[in-house]
């Protein structure tokens, strides 16, 4: 048995490296697809379905939507009635007149600025993480070098993924940048260290010749990462091909659909 033999065995880890990559550029290329179908639906095909239903059943929608608008605000005003009637003790005239007057014009009652300020509760405005880099009191060596680490990632993802060089992508391309620089500035703004070395490792792989710096750990984590994305836009499709009836409305039958 030999002990403290010091030796040390390096192994080449290139080829599960080059396979990593090319891994990561055939799942982003289906992302890519998936993406681009799902953006396609809310900006093109759908609005075009609701274009066609309006030309062939306009007059009728807009009587159901009065109608629907009518009853919501009439059964608000008999549902607060209702409680008027049982829990204050009024008669059927006195709370028909309360509830008019507490519903107004909103029939949810209350004001417009109360309601305001209650989703601004309901949403937590106030607790926005700030984008202020000021640090109140003395900072550790290692808090500092985590910062000069943020900063510098920050701004060589500035250099991949800024808007202004869009430009010079394809659509898909300048598309997945953008989800990309989205990121970037919400990770800088929370410090988060770890994700923007995950975001430099995608957009790194996404140019002609990725950096030999990326280690075979962060090439795995990034082809994790796609493959979750990939689940939850398919996931998206069946979901809309089950409950949206414009989903792929391009590629129906018109005549068979308006009977």
């Amino acid at each position: 048995m030999m002990r403290n033999s010091g030796a040390v065995i390096r192994i080449d880890d290139q080829p599960l490296r080059t396979e990593a990559t090319l891994e990561f550029r055939r799942l982003h290329k289906n992302y890519l697809r998936h993406s681009s179908e799902l953006e396609r639906h809310a900006n093109e095909v759908r609005p075009s379905y609701y274009r066609w239903i309006q030309g062939l059943f306009g007059e009728r929608l807009d009587s159901l939507a009065r109608l629907e608008s009518e009853f919501a605000r009439k059964y608000e005003l008999l549902e607060r009635m209702r409680e008027l009637c049982i829990y204050e003790g009024f008669s059927r005239d006195e709370a028909y007149d309360s509830a008019t007057e507490e519903l107004g014009e909103s029939p949810f009652g209350g004001s417009t600025d109360e309601a305001e300020e209650d989703a601004d509760d309901d949403f937590g405005f106030e607790d926005k993480p700030s984008s202020s880099w000021d640090h109140a009191g003395e900072t550790s060596r290692d808090e500092k070098a985590e910062i000069l680490s943020i900063k510098s990632l920050y701004r060589k993802l500035a250099q991949l993924l800024h808007p202004d060089l869009a430009q010079h992508r394809s659509k898909a391309d300048a598309r997945a940048a953008n989800e990309l620089w989205l990121e970037t500035q919400s990770a800088y703004e929370l410090k988060d260290l770890a994700r923007l070395e995950l975001i430099w490792t995608i957009a790194n792989l996404n140019t002609d010749e990725p950096s030999r710096e990326l280690r075979l750990f962060d090439l795995r984590e990034a082809v994790a990462r796609l493959k979750s994305k990939i689940f939850w836009a398919k996931r998206e499709k069946r979901s809309l091909a089950k409950s949206d009836p414009s989903w792929r409305f391009d590629k129906k039958d018109k005549n068979a659909l308006a009977k």
